[in-house]
């Protein structure tokens, strides 16, 4: 009996819990939801649940939006400032203009000046680069006689002398193995002055047969340059722009892209390492073969929109076998093809979005849907 009195009082206090907790759910539907205020204490319950979750949700996107607020009044703040000290310093500059002069067209003047001048530097870089200590005005001096034309049937000559004198090394080597082990067969045999005559005989031909295979050697190694620098003077401007951006999209880890030809010669598209070396398809990684896809892609875009109307290049998550910083030279290499056409890169990855912005600056178009 004394147990069930105990329990009896519990059960009355759990029920006066409940109604007031009943009642106070009713009292906060009076002041939130009178129009649901006729609904049951569990059915108010769940509605202020729900209520609370939205509010919450508003609130976090209140807060980012006034966090986007003030990023966006500091932005707009120093661009004032900027735009009000590019327009002193631009009416600073209008002053020494000649009179009647516009002020916008001199400005593409000298923005096209620049690039003319950036542009002379970096095809001088390249001569330079190419001309193996030959100076500029050597190469001008000679360009009044040379045969564009007549080029490509120096070229076959001298790849059809390369051959003959490969040939020729081949049978000079077996010349020497010959007498290399006669040699061997005279010092081994009986007649000792006799010998060594006929030593000091195959000795003197032997220096005037290294003498000659060295003259042939050099030769053929003057042909092979002669025709690898023809090779890369009739290179397609398309190859040279990809090329730029394999270089960009590899963070520089390759100089680029060029043709090669392999033993069937056959030709066969390469990458070509700081050092000189030439890396075929097969030998790069899977990363490093999209970058070399995505460069030719944005190669052929460029060049198709010198000749013809400009369409978008519109990526969706490009970048999956990209590790970040392959991620920073991709979107950086989209971002030079702009001038151009231009690029859309679709993703869900909030990791490519700040690897963008880290990469681009102010220069990021970002659009969230």
């Amino acid at each position: 009996a004394r147990e069930r009195g105990v329990r009896t009082t519990r059960l009355a206090a759990l029920r006066r819990e409940t109604a007031g907790f009943a009642d106070a759910v009713v009292s906060l539907a009076r002041e939130f939801l009178p129009t649901l205020v006729e609904l049951p204490p569990h059915g108010l319950i769940d509605v202020l649940r729900e209520r609370a979750e939205t509010a919450r949700a508003a609130k976090a996107r209140h807060e980012d939006a006034r966090v986007r607020l003030e990023v966006a009044e500091a932005k707009l703040s120093a661009a004032r400032g900027a735009r009000e000290a590019a327009t002193l310093a631009l009416r600073r500059l209008s002053s020494i203009l000649p009179e009647g002069a516009n002020p916008r067209i001199e400005m593409a003047r000298l923005d096209r000046r620049e690039a003319l001048r950036q542009q002379l530097k970096e095809k001088r870089a390249e001569f330079e680069a190419r001309a193996e200590g030959v100076s500029e005005a050597a190469v001008r001096a000679e360009l009044p006689g040379f045969d564009r034309h007549r080029a490509p049937l120096d070229v076959e000559d001298l790849e059809r002398q390369a051959e003959t004198m490969s040939v020729e090394n081949t049978r000079l080597y077996a010349q020497l193995g010959q007498r290399l082990a006669r040699r061997d067969e005279l010092e081994n045999g009986t007649g000792a002055e006799l010998a060594a005559f006929q030593r000091a005989g195959i000795e003197a031909d032997l220096v005037a047969a290294g003498r000659q295979w060295a003259v042939r050697k050099i030769a053929a190694l003057m042909l092979g340059a002669a025709i690898e620098k023809h090779r890369e003077s009739q290179s397609d401007p398309l190859m040279l722009r990809a090329g730029e951006l394999f270089r960009t999209l590899t963070g520089e880890s390759f100089e680029g892209v060029m043709q090669d030809y392999g033993e069937d010669d056959q030709p066969r598209l390469v990458g070509r390492r700081r050092g000189g070396e030439r890396v075929p398809i097969s030998g790069m990684s899977e990363g490093t073969r999209d970058q070399l896809y995505l460069a030719l892609r944005l190669a052929y875009l460029e060049d198709y929109a010198k000749r013809s109307e400009p369409v978008p290049f519109i990526g969706d998550d490009i970048f999956q076998t990209f590790d970040d910083e392959r991620t920073a030279a991709g979107i950086r290499a989209l971002a030079s093809t702009s001038r151009l056409f231009q690029p859309i890169l679709f993703t869900h990855h909030l990791s490519v979005v700040a690897i963008a912005r880290r990469a681009l600056g102010d220069g990021l178009d970002y659009v969230e849907l």
